[in-house]
């Protein structure tokens, strides 16, 4: 393995750690709460809580890919 490799690696690990950390300070604790609120809101709507589940799993997710898409 080259240099230049090796410092492609530790700069890519780097990039990769930070991302993580800014996810994580920065969208997973507001993703959290909608998503909560999602569920709640359709509990009080009538859905059932597995039904309630799916759609506030469903809105995470489809959030969480776009994210990585941008």
């Amino acid at each position: 393995m080259d240099i230049n490799r090796i410092t492609n690696n530790i700069v890519n690990s780097k990039d990769i750690k930070e991302a993580l950390e800014d996810l994580r300070e920065y969208y997973l604790e507001d993703v959290s709460i909608t998503a909560k609120a999602i569920y709640d809101e359709h509990l009080k709507a009538g859905f059932t809580e597995e039904q309630a589940f799916d759609i506030a799993k469903s809105y995470t997710l489809e959030f969480c890919s776009l994210e990585w898409i941008e």
